[in-house]
């Protein structure tokens, strides 16, 4: 797809971007328009991580308009309870 992006000296060119990521549940992009050749930073929401346990990732919109990384949903944080402060383990 071809769009026109206007630069700092106001001329405004067409350039290939790739298909419009959805900002995912519980989380956002740091951009809006996707040219090719540039990426495109995830980032989590607090108590939130992505599959996996980050809290963020990178995407990239290479040269045949395809995301390098399937964009995935933040999910809730789930709390880790170890065995030890549960007593269940003892010497």
């Amino acid at each position: 797809m071809l769009v026109s992006i206007s630069a700092d000296s106001g001329l405004v060119a067409p350039v290939e971007v790739c298909p419009r990521l959805p900002s995912p549940s519980n989380g956002y992009l740091n951009a809006s328009v996707f040219p090719e050749g540039h990426s495109v930073n995830v980032t989590c929401e607090d108590g939130y991580r992505l599959p996996g346990g980050n809290i963020s990732m990178v995407t990239h919109c290479n040269s045949s308009l395809q995301w390098t990384v399937a964009l995935e949903d933040c999910r809730r944080e789930l709390p880790i309870i170890s065995l030890c402060d549960t007593g269940a383990l003892k010497h």
